[in-house]
């Protein structure tokens, strides 16, 4: 099992991410000292080549779940990603994320941004395709590609992206960036 993770993969579903005031990310390999949100972010790939993962993973409560049952998608999202990110993070305050939230979503052609539509009284479809590109990646490129655009500007750095593809990945990376602080775009 992944690092930090003490569940079985039948429960798998049922976790998410804890964030506490120390809240960590730690290379897959081993070989790399922990990092923030930020860092992890900002860095893509551990310096040992590694995949970041949370260092603690602790299951999502039957409540928690049963409070996210009404939220829209942009909501959840934010009390998904507020498990990633320190309470006490400098550089993406539960302010800030709300911001980012809300304007990756702002461009989706569906005020849900995740639409469930019935085929049936017991069968519902997730509509994934109301982003600027029409792919289901739009939904978390739109999200990283505002919270890169924040953390670059915090910082006073920018960014080059390369991306490589032979899929719709390209065009929702370059839609998900067009036009940010910070961020230029190769694919």
């Amino acid at each position: 099992p992944p690092l930090g993770y003490p569940h079985s993969p039948s429960t798998a579903l049922l976790c998410c991410f804890e964030a506490g005031p120390a809240m960590k990310f730690v290379s897959v390999l081993g070989g790399a000292e922990p990092a923030s949100f930020s860092e992890a972010v900002l860095n893509g790939w551990a310096p040992d080549g590694g995949m970041y993962w949370p260092a603690a993973v602790e299951p999502v409560s039957p409540r928690t779940l049963s409070a996210w049952e009404s939220l829209s998608y942009p909501r959840l999202c934010e009390e998904v990603l507020k498990r990633f990110i320190a309470a006490d993070d400098p550089d993406v305050t539960p302010l800030d994320l709300a911001g980012i939230v809300s304007a990756a979503f702002s461009s989706f052609g569906d005020a849900e941004v995740v639409s469930l539509r019935p085929l049936s009284d017991e069968l519902h479809v997730a509509e994934l395709w109301h982003g600027p590109t029409l792919a289901f990646k739009d939904l978390g490129m739109s999200v990283l590609g505002r919270t890169l655009s924040h953390l670059l500007r915090r910082r006073r750095q920018r960014l080059t992206l390369l991306v490589g593809t032979s899929g719709d990945t390209g065009s929702s990376a370059m839609e998900a960036v067009r036009g940010l602080e910070g961020i230029e775009i190769l694919v």
